[in-house]
């Protein structure tokens, strides 16, 4: 089964979209909202292949549907899903996307590429 990882971007993200909830409509729903999100998450883990590649949107990423509002950009790498940002709908996805794909990019290559700590290096 796959398990899915936070990138720091989508950290960011959830953290931001939390505050604005709770200031706009409560903590309650704001941690309900985050349930939300998350469960979108277990979709994803569930069915890899639920997100679409948008040309010229979010290639070469896949793009699903989390939640009535946000969307997940993530990658898959054999049972591994980074989850790389969370963006409303009602942003200009492309526009961001052509911003922040280098850095997208640069930090599935620094998850992938990190090697544990052997005990004589911890």
């Amino acid at each position: 089964m796959a398990i899915f990882q936070l990138g720091r971007r989508a950290y960011q993200d959830l953290v931001a979209i939390e505050s604005y909830t709770a200031e706009r409509y409560g903590a309650e729903q704001a941690e309900n909202y985050l349930n939300e999100l998350y469960d979108g998450f277990g979709r994803i883990v569930a069915d890899p292949r639920i997100g679409e590649r948008r040309r010229n949107r979010t290639d070469p990423f896949l793009m699903a549907s989390i939640s009535n509002y946000h969307f997940a950009i993530y990658h898959v790498e054999g049972d591994r899903i980074i989850i790389l940002t969370v963006l409303h709908g009602r942003q200009d996805i492309e526009t961001i996307m052509q911003r922040i794909r280098p850095a997208l990019t640069d930090e599935i290559n620094a998850i992938l590429n990190k090697k544990p700590k052997t005990q004589s290096e911890g």
